[in-house]
């Protein structure tokens, strides 16, 4: 789906990735994981639900903010992709551009912060044969959900991502409050 790809928003997300995990690669942040999933849960649920911040309101620049933080926050809780899709607008950008852009910058996410943890020491040899499954699974979903998408229509497409990201934002609450 390289032709959907937001090129302006990919190069303000990657470049504020890049500081977000050098950064978050030399800090050590005493937050429990907890905290850290209690505050992304009720940001994903604030943007998702609340009309004082909506994402189509983010100027490009403000790219640059999402990729530092989200990427700073996924060194210490794992996936930030509902964070990140919390501030992509399926209203402005379209389903299809929507899809293409999250998952390019989720791929540029997950690979600094790979980068970043082969630099503190993290030993991947063990990990391969779980890493080759994972990335495996993640192409055949991906191709499975390139062809549903291409059959939904924009309306209801808008209205499952509201449903989703709503989902997941109170999961990571109650994974919050249950550790």
């Amino acid at each position: 789906m390289l032709e959907y790809i937001d090129w302006p928003v990919l190069r303000y997300f990657l470049l504020g990735s890049i500081v977000g995990v050098v950064i978050a690669g030399r800090v050590f942040v005493a937050l429990p994981v907890e905290v850290l999933r209690a505050i992304l849960g009720l940001f994903v649920l604030y943007s998702v639900w609340t009309p004082k911040l909506r994402p189509s309101n983010i100027p490009l620049p403000g790219f640059l903010g999402v990729g530092a933080v989200t990427s700073f926050a996924s060194l210490f809780v794992g996936g930030t992709g509902p964070l990140v899709s919390a501030f992509l607008s399926p209203e402005h950008l379209g389903r299809k551009k929507l899809v293409a852009t999250h998952a390019i910058c989720m791929t540029v996410q997950h690979g600094l912060k790979g980068v970043i943890f082969g630099f503190l020491g993290f030993q991947f040899l063990p990990w391969l044969p779980a890493l080759a499954a994972m990335i495996l699974g993640g192409f055949l979903g991906t191709l499975a959900g390139r062809h549903i998408l291409h059959r939904l229509p924009e309306k209801l497409f808008t209205q499952l991502f509201r449903a989703v990201l709503t989902v997941l934002g109170l999961r990571l609450l109650l994974l919050a409050f249950t550790g």
